[in-house]
């Protein structure tokens, strides 16, 4: 399933992300989400009850080091898009979400969504 970065702000949850949308660096975290192999990731991951956000966030901390436009450290919002995009992400292969639960891993984002298949 290719999803589009541009159609991910045409969803009603998201537009509050709007003023973002010419961010190259989240577009490129969006890309990286979207793949087959980290899609597959955040599914198993939801499967044993965790985050999906868990299966991934060490990674895109090593790939997306901290800039202007991509800082989990310092900028909330950014830690918000990037649970935003997972959501959008996810339910797409309906999977819905559920709690917030204590992320295991990661240095910055420190809960996150558990989804279920819908």
């Amino acid at each position: 399933m290719k999803l589009i970065y541009q159609q991910y702000f045409l969803e009603p949850a998201s537009k509050r992300f709007k003023n973002m949308a010419d961010n190259k660096t989240l577009e490129q975290v969006f890309n990286y989400l979207c793949q087959d192999k980290q899609v597959e990731m955040m599914i198993e991951v939801s499967e044993s009850k965790r985050p999906a956000m868990e299966a991934l966030i060490e990674d895109i901390e090593m790939l997306f080091p901290e800039s202007q436009e991509f800082d989990l450290e310092f900028n909330y919002r950014h830690r918000q898009i990037l649970g935003s995009m997972i959501r959008f992400i996810m339910g797409h292969y309906a999977y819905f979400p559920g709690r917030a639960k204590a992320l295991k891993k990661g240095r910055f984002v420190k809960t996150a969504i558990v989804y279920k298949k819908g």
